[in-house]
C-alpha cells in the first residue's frame, strides 16, 4: 500500500521482496548492536525513530487528503517505511523477548515467556481487528498519528521503567526494579564483595 502511495512502479511481490531485504539487515545489524550498545538505548533509539516515521507517513497521507500535489515527494514514504522497518529491527523487534528473558529468575522463565507471548498474539489480533475500525473513525493518516502516539507512550515506559539488562544478574536486576539499591545492585554488590573479602582476611587473621 505504501509503494503504491508514494507511485512507485514496483509489483506487490517486488515491494515484498525489498521490504524483506530491508528487515533482513536490520536484522543483521542488530546482532552486531545488541550487545554492544546493550538493550535499553536500542528500544529508546527504536521507539523515537518508529515514531518519526509514523508522523511522516501521518503527514505524507494528510497532505494527500488535503489534496495537495506530493507527487514530487513520492519518496519519503519509502525512506520512512525503509528506516521504519530498520529501527524496528534492531529494538522493539527482538529486545523485549531478550529482556523478558533476562528479567525473570530461572524457575519462572518459562512461564513469564509463554505469558509473554500469549499477550503478544492476542495484541497483534487486536490491532489486525481494530485497524479497520481505526481507519473508519481516525482516517488513514489519523491511524499513523495515534500510532506514533503509542510509540511515544513505549518510549517513556521503557525510559521510567524498563532497566538496562546486558551482563547484570537477575538479582541486581530485580533490586533495582523494586527501587532498592541493596547488595545486588551494581555498585552495591562490588561493595558488598569487598567488603566480604575483607572480613573474610581478617578471620584468617
Amino acid at each position: 500500500m505504501i509503494f503504491e502511495m508514494a507511485g512507485s512502479s514496483l509489483s506487490p511481490n517486488s515491494a515484498t521482496i525489498v521490504v524483506g531485504a530491508i528487515q533482513l539487515f536490520g536484522s543483521w545489524l542488530s546482532t552486531m548492536l545488541m550487545e554492544r550498545a546493550g538493550r535499553r538505548p536500542l528500544l529508546l533509539i527504536s521507539c523515537i525513530g518508529m515514531l518519526v516515521c509514523h508522523w511522516i507517513l501521518a503527514s505524507f497521507l494528510y497532505l494527500q487528503y488535503k489534496s495537495y500535489d506530493v507527487s514530487s515527494f513520492g519518496w519519503i514514504p519509502l525512506l520512512a517505511l525503509s528506516v521504519y522497518c530498520v529501527v524496528y529491527c534492531i529494538g522493539m523487534g527482538p529486545a523485549p523477548f531478550i529482556v523478558a528473558s533476562e528479567v525473570f529468575s530461572p524457575d519462572i522463565a518459562a512461564l513469564a515467556s509463554t505469558v509473554n507471548m500469549i499477550v503478544l498474539f492476542f495484541s497483534a489480533f487486536v490491532v489486525v481487528k481494530v485497524f479497520p475500525l481505526l481507519i473508519a473513525v481516525l482516517g488513514m493518516y489519523g491511524c499513523f498519528f495515534f500510532l506514533g502516539g503509542c510509540c511515544g507512550l513505549t518510549f517513556l515506559f521503557t525510559f521510567f521503567l524498563v532497566p538496562e539488562t546486558k551482563g547484570r544478574s537477575v538479582e541486581s536486576i530485580i533490586d533495582e526494579l523494586n527501587g532498592t539499591p541493596g547488595q545486588f545492585n551494581d555498585k552495591g554488590y562490588v561493595k558488598a564483595a569487598l567488603e566480604s573479602e575483607k572480613n573474610l582476611q581478617s578471620s584468617n587473621v
